[in-house]
This record gives structure tokens, C-alpha cells and sequence, in this order.
């Protein structure tokens, strides 16, 4: 005998059905402009976050004003590189930093502990709050870079702003961060145009569009400053072994015997879509599609990293 369904598992699977629905035209061209407001919508929250979160940190929201003190400083920069912790980056010869060094480098994360100075760190909070203090050094005085920092998720990690060298403390900005709202692949690409465009149109700097990635919103950002050329360095996904696994000198010099990984598995945490809309080499092979149409251009820099499969091999010049 089968026992009669209950109102409550029907008007339960009624719901799923109109929210499968309403998803299902969300995602379609007639609807790009809303989910548009979606975002804006939920960026509109962020903001309102990261005030309050900045007011507790003691610490500045990024302003379009900030940024573009940051790129004034490097005018006739044509190319941005984004520079990950892979142990690719450990294979760059001095000459390709040099060349580096006359265009716009973002360094993120742990790139911290590497010897090469770019002029923004992307920084997010870690569990050890005071390993930003490894920026209280010389090399690092002398270029005077800016720190990004992303908005903390929980209250214990508030305490990397302390950690922050006195001499940065001007240069160090709070931001926010906000996931794109279409579940369809092949709208990563003009949705995220979309965002950009918007964000730049209305000169704000403290949201990014995100993907649960540091990698994805630098290429955002470097996008928002009008980078048509965009190189990730290091940014290998391949491994779990950083630039210190292969050059040991790095951490030798700052006298730190190692590093914990924070990775686990062969292959780095954003190939999962597990914790974030998409992993992460489908939002850059979309977004990759959008900026080449668009007369941009993304590039890798490590034949060796598992996007090359999406991305061309940057040549570095001669």
C-alpha cells in the first residue's frame, strides 16, 4: 500500500519546482540585466560590511581615488602581472623581474615572503594574524607598496591590521568582495564585463567582483585600472608547492626555517567548486573569452600550469 504524500512534501516540492524555474530564466540573455541588479544589490550590502569591518580594523576603504594614486605611479605600465605563490615563480630569471619591475605587479597572499617587491599586495587575512609583520623590511621600505586587504571573514583574524608595519599603515585599504550571481557557465564572461563596467563607470573600488578566489578578483581589478594585457605568474594550480619549495633561500633570508601549507590534495583548493560558484579555471577561461573579445588579453606565464589549457603562454620580451 502506498501511503499518500503529505501537503508538506508537496508544497515543498512545489517551491523547488518555481525556484528551478525562476533560476532557469534568470540565467537567460533576456534576464542579464537583472541579475545585473542582483549584484548591485548585494554589493550595496558588502559595502555597508566593509564600512563597518574597516571602522573596527582601524583601517581606510580603497577609494577610485586610491587606486588611481596607485597606478599614477607606474603611467606608462602597459602590462599587469599578477603574481601567485606557485613554484613556477621560482624559475623567473633576474631579467624577467627587471622587466617586471617596469610594469604593474600585483602580489598576493604569501607573496609576502618573496623577495621581488611589486606595487600592490592582495592580501588576505590568514590564521597566523602577524605574518604580515614579515613586511617590516628594508626592500619593502624602499618601494613603498600598497596593501589590499580583503575583508575579513571572522572577527579573529581583525588582528593582521595590527600586524601591519607602522610604514605601510597609510598604504594598506580595506575591501569587499561580492560572487557573481549566474550559475550558467557561459555567462561568467559578459556577466563579469557587465560588473566591471559598472564598477567603473561608477568609480567604486572597495567591491570586486569575486569567485571565491584572490586570482580571480586581481584579474578583475587589473581590468577595473584598464589593463589590456594581464600575466599571472605562479599561478601554476597544478601542485601544492610554493616558490619557497623550490628556492629555500626565500624564507632562509628572512630567517624562517618553513611554511605551513595551507592547501591539501594534489591539485590547489580553487579547482573545487565546492566552496565557490565555479572553479576556478572555468572563470578564467570565460572571463579570458570576454577580454580577448573585448581586444584584452590574458596570458600565463608557466608552460607547466593547468590553465595553459585555456590561456596562451606569455612570451616574455627580449
Amino acid at each position: 500500500m502506498v501511503e499518500p504524500r503529505s501537503q508538506a512534501t508537496d508544497g515543498w516540492a512545489t517551491d523547488m519546482s518555481i525556484k528551478r524555474i525562476l533560476r532557469s530564466l534568470l540565467e537567460t540573455p533576456l534576464f542579464s540585466g537583472v541579475r545585473l541588479l542582483l549584484w548591485r544589490r548585494e554589493a550595496k550590502r558588502e559595502r555597508l560590511r566593509v564600512r563597518h569591518v574597516a571602522s573596527q580594523m582601524g583601517l581606510p576603504v580603497v577609494s577610485w581615488p586610491v587606486l588611481e594614486e596607485i597606478q599614477s605611479q607606474k603611467p606608462h605600465a602597459t602590462t599587469a602581472f599578477i603574481l601567485g605563490t606557485g613554484a613556477s615563480a621560482a624559475a623567473i630569471s633576474p631579467a624577467q623581474w627587471d622587466y617586471v619591475s617596469t610594469q604593474f605587479a600585483i602580489g598576493v597572499n604569501r607573496w609576502i615572503f618573496h623577495p621581488f617587491i611589486p606595487d600592490v599586495y592582495a592580501y588576505e587575512a590568514h590564521p597566523d594574524v602577524a605574518e604580515v609583520a614579515v613586511l617590516d623590511r628594508e626592500e619593502v621600505r624602499e618601494r613603498n607598496p600598497s596593501i589590499l586587504f580583503l575583508k575579513p571573514s571572522s572577527v579573529e583574524n581583525y588582528g593582521s591590521a595590527d600586524a601591519v608595519p607602522g610604514f605601510l599603515k597609510t598604504r594598506t585599504f580595506l575591501y569587499g568582495r561580492v560572487n557573481i550571481v549566474t550559475r550558467k557557465t557561459g555567462n561568467i564572461g559578459q556577466d563579469s564585463v557587465t560588473a566591471v563596467d559598472s564598477l567603473t563607470r561608477a568609480q567604486q573600488a572597495d567591491i570586486l567582483l569575486d569567485n571565491g578566489a584572490s586570482i580571480a578578483r586581481m584579474i578583475i581589478l587589473c581590468s577595473v585600472l584598464g589593463f589590456k594585457k594581464i600575466v599571472l605568474v605562479g599561478v601554476d594550480l597544478n601542485t601544492t608547492r610554493y616558490f619557497w619549495d623550490d628556492d629555500p633561500n626565500v624564507l632562509e633570508r628572512l630567517g624562517i626555517r618553513d611554511l605551513p601549507s595551507v592547501q591539501s590534495g594534489a591539485q590547489h583548493e580553487t579547482f573545487s567548486a565546492a566552496s565557490r560558484p565555479f572553479a576556478i579555471d572555468l572563470f578564467v577561461r570565460e572571463v579570458q573569452g570576454s577580454l580577448r573579445g573585448d581586444g584584452g588579453a590574458l596570458e600565463v606565464a608557466s608552460p607547466k600550469s593547468l590553465l595553459v589549457s585555456h590561456l596562451p603562454i606569455y612570451h616574455w620580451p627580449d
